[in-house]
């Protein structure tokens, strides 16, 4: 499937390697629906100017913010940001020079599964009420999810074929496409006290 889209996509003059937008699954979605993949899902885009992110099931929407922050941030700040209490209220603008390394100057890095499965079930924790009562279920959907995100463009597989235990995956969401998306699920929802670029406080 990959391969047929991105051969499409090339003979179309559409760039595959641009940020996921509106205007880049709009323009993908005739593609995919001609391989007729039930599975794919693909919104309903008329307006570019109009808020998609309530298109996407809540679930995935998690996913979404999960993967992004797993590509976003190095591993050993996981402890702090998910598995403390929100740092909300200890973020603080800089001062002065920071030299710390901006993960949004380089680009996404390659997580693995279980590192954003915990990151994922942390927001779904804090941020959906069902969460006490349907727990086990938001596991076992994380892969599902992992898997939908992969076939509609949202992540990218960069472990090896045969990895199956411990599999890498790339977010390619843009930040404002990720912001939006934890807003639509919460407006206490604030990716940026998430994401080690934008805390000034480590």
């Amino acid at each position: 499937m990959v391969i047929f889209v991105a051969e499409k996509c090339k003979k179309e003059g559409i760039d595959i390697n641009s940020t996921i937008t509106a205007t880049f699954l709009k323009k993908i979605e005739p593609i995919c629906r001609t391989l007729k993949e039930d599975s794919a899902f693909f919104p309903d885009y008329k307006d570019d100017n109009r808020d998609t992110s309530l298109d996407f099931p809540l679930l995935t929407r998690f996913a979404i913010v999960a993967t992004y922050c797993a590509s976003y941030n190095p591993a050993v700040t996981d402890q702090r940001f998910f598995f403390k209490a929100d740092i909300s209220s200890k973020r603080r603008k800089g001062s002065g020079k920071n030299s710390k390394e901006k993960f949004h100057e380089k680009g996404p890095r390659a997580f693995e599964h279980q590192r954003s499965l915990f990151i994922f079930l942390f927001f779904c924790k804090n941020f959906d009420e069902a969460f006490e009562d349907f727990g086990a279920d938001f596991q076992i959907d994380f892969t599902s999810q992992i898997t939908h995100l992969v076939d509609v463009g949202l992540l990218r597989i960069v472990s090896a074929a045969e990895n199956l235990d411990l599999p890498q995956y790339l977010s390619l969401c843009g930040l404002d496409f990720a912001k939006r998306i934890a807003r639509s699920i919460s407006e206490e929802f604030k990716l940026e006290n998430y994401l080690w670029d934008f805390v000034n406080d480590f």
